[in-house]
């Protein structure tokens, strides 16, 4: 199932006030997965943050999207991938 949502870019914010009220959501939204999901969104950034089109009053403005580096703060990987370099050691005895 794909689920469209009508949305548009931050940077196509229409006036200071929407601007707001779609950094304020996105900020409550931040703060729910955090508080309620223990989820720790990890990837900020004005990219990750979108203005929806609210069907009712009272609906979020801002949105965030994107939650590939978030991490359940329960467990122990993130879910993102790091390579580390193995270091190897001759020891001559």
């Amino acid at each position: 199932i794909v689920v469209s949502l009508a949305s548009r870019p931050l940077h196509t914010h229409r006036s200071v006030g929407e601007l707001l009220k779609s950094l304020r959501d996105a900020i409550r939204g931040h703060k729910s997965l955090l508080e309620d999901g223990k989820i720790l969104y990890r990837d900020i950034s004005e990219n990750n943050i979108i203005i929806a089109e609210a069907a009712n009053k009272g609906d979020p403005k801002g949105m965030l999207i994107d939650l590939d580096l978030a991490k359940e703060l329960d467990s122990l990987l993130s879910g993102a991938v790091y390579v580390l370099p193995i270091l190897t050691y001759v020891i001559a005895v």
